[in-house]
């Protein structure tokens, strides 16, 4: 089939990796709910094989399609750097285009099973209303196999395929066979998300005068939702054979898998979670990860059963299984960077950090979602967190910036491959733009940590003492590096120095050295802290009132510090050696790395907050406020409660640090 261009390839891959990012993302959270229990971190009693054996085959065909063009893309790379764009690139081998055509249909199909089989439950196994899905299934399993067979075929023989008489695309694959392929998954997902969403509608319709009926609205809106993420792909990838761009085609057919399996981990998630909430809430309330219907003529109701004379509809909650059961090569610019690498590293570089911010950007949704809406449905909350969503936007937008200068010096790298356009040198100031991104995520997130403890330890200045000064002390480094940089582009003989131990490649690495230690030492010192004070706490507490919630913080404060310190950890230490490869990986992850630190940490209080299974006054644990007055109150369940121990007086308060001050004047414990 035709080659695209390197920049073209680029692109394709980005995008490719992007979509991944946010498919394990939900992948992650999806085999949480399929292997642990609801409640802390047991594996569950009884592990649904047959839908975690899909849900890992799914993975693993998104894992091979992804590691097809990303190897397609390298050596394109390595190709254009050795031998030069004078030699067209011939193309990778005859089995790259077999594996991705054939995991990408196995992903359809495995999707496509499943929701067959939703149907043939709801509707307690009528074949009749199955054999319409079916029968578009194993068309497409026809398809699949004659697609493979073609394509074997065409590499000993290159007459077999493609057909000039084809009126579809006919250059990734044999479209003549894709496309009544992907006709009949469009066909069969809007037959079966249809009869779903219909069967719960009536059910629904039919007992609302005896019950409540919400959670077979959420049941409609789930399987709505997963059904539409669904559709789109496939009808998309349907239209795009009919077109003769190869370039739309190859996008919109690395969106595919990836984006069919989000739609898969959805469902399972959005389903899980209910069943969740709905046996810690209500313990005789149907569970609904898969909703069963049956035709019942009886009029006994309880707990598992609700028959209505009105539609002779019977509602079953059941679990949702399956079943019960060496050339020499000039040294090229890359992404906002001092000195050269290899096209190929840029390539690489630019597919991490496309994956990282993939992953960042998932975590950013729930985030947003939980800062601006309250714990029931999408209402707006009546105070929406001003600083808390500034700082959380702020860190996005910096993430952008970076990923887009990267792709941006990546691309300009592949055009003068192509060009023969001599590389540029020295500081740009795309240099000095990507470094200042990067610090001021640092910088902002280690702001919400000081504030965090500050809070913590009751406002005592004293406690921020060593982290404000650390802080400041990065701040300065920034400013000094930005100095260095732009100084350095009038006058090269600034930096980087020769007397210098560290890598120099990568902005003034003598300024950004002691950045790091003071990112390092300052994230080491206040989530140690913050634990420390929790922990003393919960210690004093635990015979006076139930210090669940305390024990929670303190995971999420470990979890979040962890991951945060990991990264700017690796940061420091890469500096010290002599790979700039290894410290433009560093640097490409670090941004969206903190970002998900900080993202997690908000995601996971404000759920805990919303979680009913603890106290009313005592779930809301996003911020933890210490006084200093004692007393020996000793209340049921309140917010705040004395110890007589220690002069220690615990409140939970919620996660904005603006309501500190009003919870502190109107709830003082002893009065």
């Amino acid at each position: 089939m035709p080659v695209l261009s390197l920049p073209k390839s680029i692109a394709l891959t980005f995008t490719g990796t992007f979509a991944f990012g946010l498919y394990f993302a939900t992948l992650l959270v999806c085999l949480r709910w399929l292997l642990v229990a609801d409640e802390g971190w047991k594996l569950r009693r009884t592990i649904r094989w047959s839908t975690l054996v899909i849900t890992l085959l799914i993975f693993g065909c998104n894992v091979a399609y992804l590691a097809m063009t990303v190897r397609s893309l390298v050596e394109k790379s390595i190709h254009f750097s050795t031998i030069g764009p004078q030699v067209p690139y011939p193309g990778g081998p005859q089995y790259e285009a077999i594996v991705s055509c054939t995991v990408a249909n196995a992903v359809a199909l495995l999707a496509d099973i499943v929701l067959i089989y939703r149907v043939w439950i709801m509707y307690r196994g009528q074949y009749v209303v199955v054999i319409f899905p079916v029968f578009f299934w194993l068309a497409g399993f026809v398809c699949t196999v004659l697609q493979l067979y073609l394509q074997i075929a065409h590499i000993s023989n290159p007459k077999i395929g493609p057909y000039s008489w084809a009126k579809v695309e006919m250059s990734f694959g044999p479209g003549i066979v894709l496309l009544p392929f992907w006709i009949s998954t469009v066909v069969l997902n809007a037959y079966s998300s249809f009869m779903l969403i219909r069967r719960i509608y009536q059910a629904a319709e039919g007992i609302k005068e005896h019950g409540s009926v919400k959670h077979l609205h959420l049941a409609i809106r789930v399987l709505a939702e997963s059904g539409l993420i669904y559709f789109s792909i496939t009808l998309a990838h349907l239209v795009a054979w009919f077109g003769t761009d190869q370039y739309a085609v190859s996008i919109i057919s690395i969106l595919n898998a990836p984006v069919i399996g989000i739609a898969f981990n959805w469902f399972l998630i959005r389903f899980e979670k209910n069943r969740a909430e709905v046996a810690r809430r209500e313990a005789h309330t149907p569970i609904l990860t898969t909703i069963r219907f049956e035709n019942n003529s009886g009029t006994r109701q309880d707990k598992s059963t609700v028959d209505t004379p009105s539609t002779d509809t019977a509602l079953y909650s059941v679990s949702p299984d399956l079943g019960s059961n060496n050339l020499p090569v000039a040294e090229k610019e890359g992404p906002a960077m001092g000195t050269a690498l290899l096209l190929h590293q840029l390539v690489a570089v630019t597919a991490s950090g496309a994956l990282a911010f993939g992953f960042y950007f998932a975590t950013l949704f729930p985030c947003v979602r939980w800062l601006f809406f309250t714990e029931e449905g999408w209402k707006i909350r009546q105070r929406v967190q001003g600083s808390i969503v500034a700082i959380t936007f702020l860190i996005f937008a910096c993430n952008v910036v970076y990923l887009a200068l990267n792709i941006n010096g990546t691309m300009g790298a592949a055009w003068r491959e192509i060009t023969h356009a001599p590389p540029h040198t020295g500081t740009s100031w795309t240099n000095i733009l990507s470094c200042t991104m990067a610090n001021t995520v640092v910088l902002s997130a280690d702001s919400v940590l000081i504030w965090r403890c500050w809070v913590v330890y009751g406002k005592r200045r004293l406690i921020v003492l060593l982290p404000c000064f650390l802080w400041l002390s990065a701040l300065l480094c920034t400013i000094l590096q930005i100095y260095l940089q732009a100084v350095s582009i009038h006058n090269p003989n600034i930096g980087p120095y020769k007397w210098a131990s560290v890598n120099m490649t990568f902005g003034p690495g003598i300024v950004l050295l002691p950045f790091w230690i003071c990112t390092v030492l300052l994230n080491a010192y206040s989530t140690s802290a913050l634990v420390r004070r929790i922990y003393l706490t919960a210690s004093e507490c635990k015979d006076h009132v139930s210090v669940r919630h305390l024990y929670l913080a303190i995971r999420i404060v470990a979890e979040s510090g962890l991951l945060n310190l990991s990264i700017t950890f690796a940061h420091l230490v890469v500096w010290f050696g002599k790979s700039q490869y290894a410290i433009n990986i560093i640097s490409v992850l670090n941004a969206p790395m903190i970002g998900i630190g900080f993202n997690w940490f908000l995601i996971r209080f404000d759920r805990s907050g919303s979680d009913p299974s603890v106290e009313p006054d005592l779930q809301d644990v996003s911020t933890i406020q210490f006084g200093g007055r004692v007393t020996q109150t000793q209340g049921t369940m309140g917010a705040m409660v004395g110890v007589a121990s220690s002069d220690t007086t615990l409140h939970s308060l919620p996660p904005d640090v603006e309501n500190y001050s009003i919870k502190e004047k109107e709830g003082v414990v002893g009065r």
